[in-house]
């Protein structure tokens, strides 16, 4: 659909971001995912627009610019925010975006919206989320666009396997699931995993940098 920067992780990644997909983003830290989400805005940004979805104030101007390299930043002018106050919004703010056609819709982040719902592992809130889920899939089929959707993790405690959180319902109900974890051997090092995909081979992995000066590759100083 479009470049991911830096190019190591549009490799992965951007073999993932399909038309008529969605894909969703987790891990244990915020900050790692919203500065893919960023990256993923700004590649969306430069073919039309993009539709960056907030659940609190995740989104940084100053994150895009240095994504794009350019303090200017043109694309800034080009990424829609909207702030999501919970599943039932976020269902409506969704239905909204037919008229605009965005290139891609970011959802930032998925746990924010339904901390704001209902109580944690509540029926209801399940129940509520499988009809959100139903309806996004709706809309991007319609519209022919992806959905990224970043989420938080959690961790079963028998196992050890990281989740996203929502469980079996979010993972039914994507395409693809990519597990994104920090380093702390590697500085500023974060592992991004394409866990499942319909993808063949496997878009497989990647380590880079995520810090204060965006997204960079290794090699990067």
């Amino acid at each position: 659909m479009f470049r991911i920067k830096p190019r190591v992780l549009d490799n992965v990644i951007g073999r993932i971001i399909l038309p008529g997909q969605i894909s969703v983003f987790h891990g244990p830290e915020r900050f790692p995912l919203t500065a893919i989400a960023h990256a993923i805005a700004v590649g969306g940004a430069q073919t039309g627009t993009s539709a960056y979805l907030d659940s609190g104030s995740n989104f940084r101007p100053q994150l895009v610019r240095r994504i794009c390299g350019d303090t200017t930043c043109e694309i800034l002018n080009r990424v829609i925010v909207g702030s999501v106050l919970n599943l039932r919004n976020l269902q409506e703010l969704v239905a909204q975006l037919k008229s605009m056609k965005p290139s891609v819709v970011i959802l930032d982040s998925l746990t924010g919206v339904m901390n704001m719902s209902h109580a944690p592992g509540s029926k209801l809130r399940q129940r509520e989320l499988f009809a959100t889920l139903e309806t996004l899939r709706d809309i991007v089929h319609s519209l022919d666009i992806h959905m990224m959707i970043a989420d938080h993790s959690t961790k079963n405690w028998r196992t050890g396997e990281a989740r996203p959180i929502g469980g079996n319902v979010i993972e039914h109900a994507v395409d693809s699931v990519v597990s994104v974890l920090s380093l702390p051997e590697v500085h500023e090092g974060v592992k991004i995993q394409v866990d499942r995909s319909p993808i063949t081979p496997s878009p497989g992995g990647v380590i880079v940098r995520i810090g204060h000066r965006g997204i960079r590759s290794l090699k990067s100083t």
